[in-house]
This record gives C-alpha cells, sequence and structure tokens, in this order.
C-alpha cells in the first residue's frame, strides 16, 4: 500500500517546492522554472473549483430568474382580479345604500342572466323566482334607481319589464317642483335609451336637470324611487300638456345585480 502511494508523495513533494520556488524572490531562474511548472498546475487544481462556483451563480441566477416571474404572474393576476375587487366593493356599497334608503323594506338580491333589447320589448332575466319569494309586478331598482318591474315569473327565474320598454307606464313626479307626470320608455333616434315625462300640465314648472322619483301614484311602485333626470323641457302653446325628455338614472345596458323589493306588494288595478 505504501509502496503505491510512494510516487504520488514525491510528485506532491515537487509541488511543493516548486510553489515555495515560485514565491521566493531570491531564486532567481530557479523562480522562472518554478513559475512555468506551477502555474499549469495551479491552474489546473483551480480550475475545477472556478468552474463549480460558476455553476452555482448559474444555478442561483435561474432559481432567481424562475421566482421573479412566478412573482410577475402572482402580480398579473392581482391586476386583473383589481377591477372585479373593485365592482364587488360597489356593489357591497350600493347594497348598502339601498337598505339605508328604504330601511322597512326587503330585499332579494339577483343577478341579470339574460337581456332581450329587440324593437318589441325592453327585458331582462333574473336568476331568482317563486322559489325565491319573486312574485309578478314586484318592483326591480338597484342603488341608482328604478330598474322596472317582474312581468313573467319561473321558479328559479323571472323577466323584469324594464322602464324604457315602449309599452311600460310608470307614474312620476318632478322631485323639484312636485309635478306630475307619466314616464314612458323611449328610444331615441341616436339609439341610447331615454325616458319621457309625459302628461304635464302646460302651467306647472318643469326645467332641465330636475330629478323625477316614482310618485306612487297607482300603487305599481313604492313613491321616491329615482326615475331619471330632465334633459330638454318640450312646449307648444297649443298643447293640454308639456313633456320631457329625461336620462334613466339606470344605464338598462350595463345591469349586473338588481335588488327585487319584496315587501312592496303592488296594487292589481284591473
Amino acid at each position: 500500500m505504501i509502496g503505491r502511494l510512494a510516487p504520488f508523495a514525491v510528485v506532491a513533494l515537487i509541488v511543493i517546492a516548486l510553489i515555495v520556488a515560485s514565491r521566493t524572490p531570491a531564486l532567481g531562474v530557479a523562480q522562472s522554472i518554478a513559475l512555468d511548472v506551477v502555474g499549469p498546475i495551479e491552474t489546473l487544481i483551480s480550475g475545477p473549483a472556478r468552474a463549480a462556483r460558476a455553476v452555482t451563480t448559474i444555478d442561483e441566477l435561474i432559481r432567481d430568474n424562475q421566482t421573479m416571474r412566478a412573482e410577475l404572474d402572482r402580480l398579473r393576476v392581482e391586476a386583473a382580479r383589481a377591477p372585479e375587487l373593485t365592482r364587488e366593493i360597489e356593489r357591497l356599497a350600493a347594497l348598502l345604500e339601498i337598505r339605508r334608503s328604504g330601511s322597512d323594506w326587503r330585499w332579494i338580491e339577483a343577478t341579470v342572466v339574460a337581456f332581450d333589447a329587440s324593437n318589441l320589448s325592453r327585458s331582462i332575466t333574473i336568476d331568482r323566482g317563486e322559489q325565491d319569494g319573486i312574485a309578478n309586478r314586484m318592483t326591480v331598482v338597484t342603488a341608482a334607481g328604478l330598474v322596472g318591474r317582474v312581468s313573467q315569473l319561473g321558479q328559479h327565474s323571472a323577466r323584469v319589464l324594464l322602464i324604457a320598454d315602449g309599452t311600460s307606464l310608470v307614474n312620476a313626479l318632478d322631485q323639484r317642483s312636485r309635478a306630475r307626470g307619466v314616464v314612458h320608455g323611449y328610444r331615441g333616434p341616436s339609439g341610447p335609451a331615454q325616458l319621457l315625462l309625459r302628461s304635464i300640465p302646460q302651467g306647472e314648472d318643469v326645467k332641465a336637470g330636475d330629478p323625477v322619483i316614482t310618485s306612487g301614484l297607482g300603487g305599481v311602485f313604492p313613491a321616491g324611487v329615482p326615475i331619471g333626470k330632465i334633459v330638454e323641457v318640450r312646449q307648444r302653446e297649443t298643447d293640454m300638456f308639456q313633456e320631457a325628455v329625461l336620462t334613466p338614472a339606470v344605464d338598462p345596458d350595463r345591469l349586473e345585480t338588481v335588488y327585487v323589493i319584496a315587501s312592496h306588494v303592488p296594487v292589481r288595478l284591473d
């Protein structure tokens, strides 16, 4: 065993001697020869160590890159969710506002699942029905104002006739002047849904900017629910009545969540 190790021991001693010689200034020519011999040997010895350190650094860079990519993906997901979280906060704030405005009313929250905006009808379908406590003719609102009333009923869904529908009639009141009229659904020549406040006596004071609310007359809708705001008044001296164009308080084309007033029992006039 010792005999086999002897050559390696001799080589090691020679290498050590050469290294010492290379680092001793007084050796002159021997120093130069030592440097020529030792340089490649040191390179051979230290090379694997440097390569190992380089591999370690590359591995760390790869891991850091993967970590940063994962964090970037997480931030992208959070950024994509942010608008929906904002809408959810707005929805909850709207629900709180509705409850404040009608604390003695009972509400059923519903999600809009379908739109019908043909030339013959303006309506939506919601995901609540008779099994959820919904009944025909119940009033449907958002925090902004009046949406319409339940017109057809299923076990787990319902059709809501929008106030923008041409067949819809809502007894209304100019909130400032208390002038009365009837709101009809109307689609202007430019396309967006509008409302017309008709049957306003000529002597009544109505002007652009006035808010219009439900009057409660007829018993179909509860009183005081916002309908819209007057943007134009149309008057002709030869007519018995004047009319006003309203911008709806609720955009019927952007409905997502609505609330059915379950505690208001509509009056049937037939």
